[in-house]
């Protein structure tokens, strides 16, 4: 490419940029929503930044690494839902290797990798600056920083010690993902196993593996293909080893099935999932919470009968009441009101929430001051919640404190190493002091005895976390989620298809509440038989046949 075209090039991508990000703004300014501006804004900014780093190259055109990063960014992508391009996460890394392989430096192979990751975590993430535009601009820039790091470690150990080859990515890589699982600064959204949701027929095994297993087998097929690239004359033993690791685990798993039983042929739970429809940025805080409540209770009344078990209402489609408040407050006094003539069925609802300590408590890294009008000191946590109501509240109130929180939105990453950072993070909209979690898992109990899961949103990406509930003997999922923070994006699709893996990996059924997104019912194979569209106001009622036992997962 000629620096005049380069140029050219740059100042229109440059105006693109300028004009996307006016745009949102006058949006923003009229309370309404992006979409996928964001793509257009971010994708403008790493174009011009694989275009400032594209000189004139005597090397082959399609083995320059602008090339390679960009058809590792584009298969990546493509891989994940909404698209569900399978063959995309077994290719996408090889344009990676070959950048390593041809790389005269570590500077040229942390330059390259970030451009090319940079572009996966833009494609495919990009909807999270819809929920907060400088959170997702640092979700996005930090989680490429840390992949291309891997990639650079990669290049140094090859460097350094001769004879280790390909697959030294391959724990590298792994052991990466696995943190993303681990530590405060979480997002392991593209976890590469977690490409498989857009067809879990083929990824049965991840009872025994969970979506590791996936990431496993995806990064020892783009190996492989990479080693045939570079020998031309081991392509074909190579290729008879890529198609018996692509076919063995498919087809065993196309021939498997689940290894756990029903607890009992006809036992199961008659659930409801309503959906109520609230966008969240500005109309959630718009309407009267009593307005909010009577939809919903709408759209819960005509469906009520002596066999319902469970209505299941979103997350934090309610809120501003303390713990002690509720069923005696307004609100969810008005919903409870519904279950006075059932006494079998029982409510499971999401609330924002919070709770005062008393004076003889001891503070926690949640706790909050407020100091009221008189000069008192009070001290409270707020929570992200799941709570379990009985008709007249026959029964104490079940509580579920979320505890998988999004960093930067829903708490303070390291918080004590980084306070010099907490006036930034407030005034992009973070919270600095966070939300208050539990240390183990909490499930609830119907009538007969079914014990059900509250997961709430974020959570449901987590299989070891989400696993901890069957130690608890949990058998059902309930995933309590409100997924229109992110508009019309892949967004929702993609997080609606996390849960299948979710359902596979503890061979329990999966119902999603969503207040909008998809609100969906998942067997235990993974397999979606019903679910809502997005942004409709609706109820979706099912029979959830209960499992028992735990995977090897």
């Amino acid at each position: 490419m000629s620096q005049t075209l380069r140029l050219i090039t740059m100042g229109i991508l440059l105006l693109c940029l300028a004009g996307v990000g006016w745009r949102m703004y006058v949006l923003s300014q009229n309370e309404l929503l992006w979409g996928h501006l964001p793509l257009a804004l971010f994708g403008s900014a790493w174009l011009i930044h694989g275009l400032a780093w594209f000189p004139s190259s005597g090397q082959p055109r399609w083995m320059h690494p602008a090339i390679l990063g960009l058809s590792s960014s584009l298969l990546l992508a493509s891989a994940f839902p909404p698209v569900g391009f399978i063959p995309g996460i077994f290719l996408g890394f090889v344009p990676l290797f070959l950048i390593v392989d041809e790389a005269r430096s570590g500077r040229e192979v942390f330059r390259w990798s970030f451009f090319a990751l940079f572009g996966w975590n833009v494609l495919t993430t990009f909807w999270v600056a819809n929920a907060n535009l400088g959170a997702g601009t640092v979700a996005m820039g930090l989680n490429s920083l840390f992949m291309a790091g891997i990639l650079w470690l990669y290049y140094q150990i090859r460097m350094r010690f001769d004879g280790l080859g390909t697959l030294v990515l391959i724990p590298l890589w792994l052991a990466f993902e696995y943190l993303h699982f681990q530590w405060e600064l979480n997002w392991p959204w593209l976890t590469l196993g977690n490409a498989f949701s857009a067809l879990p027929s083929i990824v049965q095994w991840y009872e025994f593996t969970g979506a590791l297993g996936g990431s496993l087998w995806a990064l020892l097929v783009n190996a492989l293909v990479f080693q045939a690239i570079k020998n031309p004359s081991l392509v074909r033993p190579l290729t008879a080893q890529i198609v018996l690791l692509l076919a063995i685990p498919i087809i065993g798993s196309l021939l498997s099935s689940p290894s756990l039983p029903r607890v009992d042929q006809d036992a199961a739970l008659d659930i409801l999932l309503v959906q109520p429809n609230f966008e969240p940025h500005y109309e959630q805080n718009q309407v009267n919470q009593q307005l909010q409540a009577k939809r919903m209770a709408d759209l819960i009344r005509p469906e009520l009968d002596e066999s319902l078990d469970y209505v299941v209402l979103p997350e934090t489609v309610l809120g501003g009441m303390s713990l002690k408040q509720i069923g005696s407050d307004r609100y969810t006094r008005q919903l409870q009101a519904l279950q006075d003539s059932f006494p079998k069925v029982r409510f499971l609802i999401g609330l924002a929430t919070h709770r005062f300590l008393t004076d003889d408590e001891a503070p926690t890294p949640f706790t909050r001051t407020l100091i009221t009008k008189k000069q008192d000191t009070l001290r409270y946590e707020r929570y992200n919640a799941a709570v379990q109501l009985s008709p007249a509240q026959k029964e104490e109130v079940g509580l579920y404190k979320k505890s998988r929180l999004v960093p930067g939105a829903e708490f303070f990453p390291f918080r004590t190493f980084l306070s010099f950072l907490e006036p930034i993070v407030d005034q992009m909209g973070g919270s600095v002091s966070g939300l208050g979690t539990q240390a183990e898992r909490s499930v609830f109990s119907s009538v007969d005895g079914a014990k059900i899961a509250p997961i709430i949103c974020y959570e449901s990406v987590f299989g070891a976390f989400v696993g901890q509930y069957l130690a608890k003997e949990a058998q059902v999922l309930v995933i309590m989620t409100n997924d229109g923070w992110w508009d019309l994006t892949a967004g929702h699709k993609q997080h609606a298809a996390y849960a299948r893996l979710r359902a596979i990996e503890t061979r329990r059924w999966v119902v999603r509440a969503a207040n909008t997104g998809i609100s969906s019912v998942i067997n235990a194979t993974g397999q979606e038989l019903a679910r809502t569209q997005y942004g409709k106001t609706t109820v979706l009622r099912a029979q959830i046949p209960l499992m028992e036992g735990r995977t090897f997962y």
